[in-house]
C-alpha cells in the first residue's frame, strides 16, 4: 500500500486502506473530515460547555473536523455504491449521484439522486444549508410525483431504509453542545483521539442520542470510528474503511454504518469524484427536483 500512495503524492488518485495512510507526506490536508457531521450534526440543544479534560483541545478538534463537507468533498459530482445487508446476509445494491456546492456564507447544498434499480429510480434527497438558518431537507418521490419536506423530527429516520439516516447528511455548529476528550487510542494502526459529544444535562440529543463518541486521527484529523449511543447501549457504529488522495485531499471512498441491534449494515463507495464539476443554483432548488 505504501508505494501505491506515493504515487497518488506524486499526482495519480490512489485509493488507501485505513491504517497505511498516514505513513505519507499528505498529513494534515485531509478532506476526509466531512464524515465527522454525521456524528455532530445530532446535537442542536440549547447552551454549551467546555471540553472538561486537561490536554489537547477537543472542541477544537471536533470543529476542524466538521468544519468540511458532508461526504468528503466540498464541490463537485460523486458516484456512489450503496450496499444494504440485512440480518441474514442478503444484499441489495443501489448506485447514486451526489452533487454539492459550497456557498459563498459558508452554507451547503447537495443533491443526491438514486439511478439504481428501477423501483429507487429517480428518488431524490436535497439537502440546504445556511449559516445561522435552519437547515432544510426535501425529498422526491417519482412514483407518487410528490415533494415531501423532511421535518427536524423525522431526521432521525432511515434513509431509504439504509442505516444511514436523514440527519447523517447534514451539520450543525458544536456551539450547542458538551465535547469532550476522553483518552486516546489506536485503531485500525492509527493514533486517535477519543471524543465524546453529548447534549446539556437534562436534555436529550435529536434522534435520542445521549452520546456520540468519535476516534479522530491525529494526523490528519479524519474520524476513522463513531459510535452513536441510546441510553447506555451503543447502537449505531459508523466506520471509514477506505481513503483516497483526490487533488491532494484525503478523502473517504467507503464508509460503513452498522445497525447493532437490527443487525443490519449499509455500506457506502465513492466510485467517482469529479471536485471541479460546477452546477447551477436552479439545481438545488426544490422544485427542480424529478426534472
Amino acid at each position: 500500500m505504501g508505494a501505491g500512495f506515493e504515487e497518488a503524492r506524486a499526482g495519480r488518485d490512489e485509493e488507501v486502506e485505513v491504517g497505511d495512510v498516514f505513513d505519507s507526506g499528505m498529513r494534515r490536508r485531509s478532506g476526509a473530515s466531512g464524515v465527522v457531521a454525521l456524528f455532530m450534526a445530532l446535537w442542536a440543544s440549547a447552551g454549551a460547555r467546555e471540553a472538561r479534560a486537561e490536554g489537547p483541545d477537543a472542541r477544537l478538534i471536533a470543529s476542524e473536523a466538521l468544519s468540511a463537507e458532508r461526504l468528503g468533498f466540498r464541490d463537485g459530482e460523486a458516484t456512489l455504491g450503496m450496499e444494504l445487508r440485512d440480518k441474514a446476509g442478503r444484499i441489495v445494491s443501489r448506485k447514486l449521484i451526489a452533487r454539492t456546492a459550497s456557498g459563498a456564507n459558508g452554507g451547503r447544498k447537495m443533491r443526491m439522486t438514486f439511478l439504481e434499480p428501477s423501483d429507487q429510480k429517480g428518488i431524490e434527497l436535497l439537502v440546504v444549508e445556511a449559516r445561522g438558518q435552519e437547515t432544510l431537507q426535501y425529498l422526491w418521490l417519482p412514483r407518487a410525483s410528490e415533494l415531501r419536506r423532511i421535518a427536524g423530527g423525522e431526521r432521525g429516520g432511515r434513509f431509504q431504509g439504509s442505516d444511514f439516516s436523514f440527519a447523517d447528511f447534514e451539520g450543525k455548529s458544536l456551539d450547542a453542545a458538551v465535547v469532550e476528550m476522553v483518552g486516546s487510542e489506536k485503531v485500525g494502526g492509527l493514533e486517535t483521539w477519543k471524543i465524546a459529544v453529548s447534549p446539556k444535562p437534562g436534555a436529550v440529543g435529536p434522534g435520542g442520542w445521549s452520546r456520540v463518541v468519535a476516534w479522530v486521527a491525529k494526523d490528519g484529523r479524519v474520524p476513522v470510528k463513531v459510535e452513536f449511543d441510546k441510553g447506555g447501549t451503543v447502537e449505531r457504529r459508523l466506520e471509514v474503511k477506505k481513503l483516497q488522495a483526490v487533488e491532494g485531499r484525503l478523502t473517504p471512498t467507503r464508509l460503513v454504518m452498522s445497525d447493532l441491534v437490527a443487525g443490519t449494515r449499509t455500506t457506502l463507495d465513492i466510485l467517482d469524484i469529479q471536485p471541479t464539476k460546477r452546477f447551477p443554483d436552479a439545481t438545488f432548488a426544490p422544485e427542480s427536483l424529478g426534472r
